[in-house]
């Protein structure tokens, strides 16, 4: 019990410090399957789809990812094709909100490069 406390805690910290991916790892004698966040942020308002296209709906709890907003991601996925701001991109950056639901922002609307700043091989499964 205290070794997930302390576990929770690290995973606390190393989020409100930002940047990087952050592994949650199983307590010895415990087996857990690899899990890789990252956070990314955007540097105009995007829409939050439960798709990586325009035609998916807008979600409705999590409508939109305002400018400087930083959420959790999880992978990257090839969807429609976006261009916005002299940029094009078909690159959608699937959100964790701990909701299980499918949430999915273009990464033209993310800061970095075009995936949004997390690695070109956290493709989605």
């Amino acid at each position: 019990m205290l070794v997930r406390i302390v576990l929770a805690l690290g995973l606390v910290v190393a989020g409100l410090l930002g940047g990087g991916a952050v592994a949650v790892a199983a307590p010895s004698g415990e087996v857990a399957a690899k899990s890789w966040f990252y956070r990314v942020t955007t540097w105009h308002d995007a829409n939050v789809r439960s798709c990586a296209a325009t035609s998916c709906g807008v979600d409705a709890e999590f409508p939109l990812m305002a400018a400087g907003k930083t959420n959790t991601a999880s992978c990257w996925v090839h969807g429609e094709e976006i261009t916005d701001f002299g940029i094009t991109n078909d690159r959608w950056v699937k959100l964790e909100r701990g909701d299980g639901v499918n949430k999915y922002v273009s990464a033209v609307y993310l800061v970095g490069n075009e995936y949004g700043d997390i690695p070109a091989d956290a493709v989605c499964a």
